[in-house]
């Protein structure tokens, strides 16, 4: 009998690791040196206090949208690619002005290394093992543009996937490069563009890399712009769930401490209805 026993308390253990590491979703998020900097790292902590998923974030410093075509390279200044999981607490940094996201994998400069080798560097490979519910793209800056095909890869995984793309940030010269995006996007369904520059506009802020309390305000008001679009569009695509919500207020959230960071790797994660928190 307590053998029995034993065995059935091993499998109830083994069956709640195996349902925690299959019901895994997540947000992808492609950028360049703005992502790459702490506006990327307080975009993320937005995302991952306020959204019960995990979140990916690749910023490759000089990308465009042609960056992000296989195989992504780091050949201008560095790149830097992070994780977030939804159960663990993300660690403070000494500053309030600044804010730790796990790294899988970084560079200061131009290596000329593929991104995510593991994955060859392939957009595609990844998204199929991450399994991502929404895209965010903070890109448009510099000119190394294949917007249309960066939009069909992405849609080549998922035709429905909501993509919210943050555009430049510079209303000075923003003009011709929202120009591309808006002709991209204006026969694509379920995308949202970001005017940035309006809102850097707004804030009063310095269009240039955002640092500390700059790019912190900026991250929280950006996040704001989108999240009753991913609500609606994730919800779409998950009908019995249309009247939950994808965001929620923070202080729902009770992320438990953990020591070491695991990186979400599993080869059979699927894409499972997301754990939505009732309104």
């Amino acid at each position: 009998m307590r053998t029995l026993f034993l065995a059935f308390i091993l499998f109830f253990k083994v069956t709640l690791f195996t349902n925690a590491q299959t019901s895994i979703n997540s947000i992808l998020i492609l950028g360049d040196s703005n992502l790459k900097g702490h506006f990327g790292a307080f975009l993320q902590k937005e995302i991952h206090d306020s959204c019960k998923v995990d979140v990916l974030s690749i910023a490759i410093g000089g990308a465009g949208s042609k960056t992000f075509l296989p195989p992504m390279k780091n050949s201008c200044c560095g790149y830097r690619v992070r994780q977030s999981n939804t159960n663990i607490e993300l660690e403070k940094a000494k500053k309030n002005t600044e804010i730790k996201i796990p790294i899988l994998e970084k560079s200061e400069k131009a290596t000329n290394c593929t991104v995510m080798g593991q994955y060859e560097g392939n957009l595609l490979s990844i998204m199929n093992v991450y399994k991502p519910l929404a895209v965010i793209l903070v890109l448009g800056t510099n000119y190394l543009n294949a917007h249309d095909e960066l939009l069909a890869l992405i849609k080549s995984y998922d035709n429905n996937i909501p993509i919210v793309w943050i555009g430049p940030f510079d209303k000075k010269t923003s003009t011709g490069r929202y120009t591309l995006i808006k002709e991209a996007l204006k026969n694509q369904t379920n995308c949202m563009l970001v005017p940035s520059d309006s809102i850097v506009d707004k804030l009063g802020l310095t269009p240039d890399h955002f640092y500390g309390t700059e790019a912190k305000k900026l991250a929280k008001v950006i996040s704001a712009q989108f999240r009753p679009f991913l609500d609606i569009s994730i919800n779409q695509n998950n009908q019995w769930n249309s009247y939950r919500m994808l965001f929620y207020p923070p202080e729902y959230l009770s992320p438990k401490k953990a020591r070491k960071v695991s990186n979400l790797k599993a080869e059979h994660k699927k894409r499972d209805n997301i754990k939505w928190m009732t309104q």
